[in-house]
């Protein structure tokens, strides 16, 4: 007779999942929540400015700008077929952000802030794979009455998908992410319609619509367009409250692009400033390390953390009632995202 105590041993080794590598997992009726910061500190390098084709002499002006955004989301996986999550329903918690100024320009100083907020929270959407047109389409959960424009900014990986790879690797691997086309890597979820609300009307040296643009320098902003490489190392495997997690390494070189003048015109309105034609275009290079701790079991990330360097680079054109203002901006400083799963 087989003894019971190996039976048991044997049943528990059998039922617990022998995955050996990061990979994406999805379970049915399994709820994650995600919280997601990115803050920048960025001092201004170079700016050259002309109103009506004139070059302005601004002497040696100096300009310090920060932006914060935070996020909490929460995903409940409602229908999985074969391993792919066909349905979820997702619930945004907590969605809000800042940015500040402090300027200098011959002499004279200027402060200015303001806060962003967003409609989408408290609301809850369903995101649902379509096979026919091969994308994720989002909705309103019944009962809401959420402007449906709120919908076109949004993307369905908030879980980092990018990294793991796509063939099995072990510890103390190496694998290269492009980056090419994910986005989510820097903006987990997408847009979400964010509403800037100034802190004062008191302008002198800037405009409004200047401060709202600067507001715009943040990663999830820029992402319109990615290029670059995420290098990621399997540096060692931890046991977690029970789980076996990865620690993955990772090294980010990346070029960040986005024509923002629509987005900006939205923000402008929404914070009733008075409508002008506008352009503005912002470029990122950033260059980073930082870690993720990766649940082998669940096939989910735990958490992230991430420094880069950043160079920034805003151009941006607005026609006045006294004739048109040409901008061009260039920063540098540091970038810190920081996110967890629950």
């Amino acid at each position: 007779m087989l003894d019971r105590t190996f039976l048991a041993v044997t049943a528990a080794v059998l039922a617990t999942p022998t995955v050996d590598h990061p990979r994406n997992g999805y379970e049915s009726a399994k709820i994650h929540a995600l919280t997601w910061s990115e803050s920048s500190q960025l001092e201004l390098e170079d700016i050259a400015q002309s109103v009506n084709g004139v070059d302005m002499d601004l002497g040696a002006p100096a300009m310090t700008i920060s932006t914060e955004r935070s996020v909490k989301i929460v995903d409940e996986y409602t229908s999985v077929e074969e391993g792919v999550l066909v349905e979820r329903i997702r619930s945004f918690e907590e969605l809000g952000g800042e940015a500040s100024l402090e300027l200098e320009v011959m002499g004279e100083t200027e402060s200015h802030g303001l806060n962003l907020s967003s409609s989408l929270e408290g609301e809850a959407v369903i995101c649902e794979w379509d096979a026919d047109e091969e994308r994720h389409i989002f909705q309103f959960d019944e009962g809401s009455d959420g402007e449906e424009s709120l919908l076109e900014g949004l993307l369905s990986d908030a879980e980092f998908a990018a990294i793991p790879p796509d063939e099995g690797v072990e510890e103390g691997n190496s694998w290269t992410v492009d980056l090419a086309g994910q986005r989510s890597f820097f903006a987990p979820g997408g847009s979400f319609g964010w509403e800037p609300e100034l802190d004062s009307d008191r302008y002198r040296l800037i405009e409004p619509w200047q401060m709202v643009a600067i507001s715009m320098a943040s990663l999830s902003d820029a992402s319109q367009e990615v290029k670059g490489d995420l290098e990621c190392t399997w540096s060692e495997t931890r046991e977690v409250d029970g789980a076996r997690v990865a620690v993955i390494t990772l090294e980010l070189e990346a070029e960040l692009m986005a024509e923002a003048a629509e987005e900006l015109t939205r923000r402008a309105e929404a914070a009733e400033l008075p409508s002008l034609e506008a352009t503005c275009d912002i470029s990122w290079s950033l260059e980073g390390k930082g870690q993720v701790l990766w649940d082998l079991d669940s096939g989910h990330f735990l958490s992230l953390e991430l420094e880069c360097d950043s160079e920034v680079e805003i151009e941006l054109g607005l026609e006045m009632e006294f004739g048109s203002i040409e901008v061009q901006a260039e920063f540098s400083g540091t970038t810190t995202v920081e996110a967890d799963s629950e």
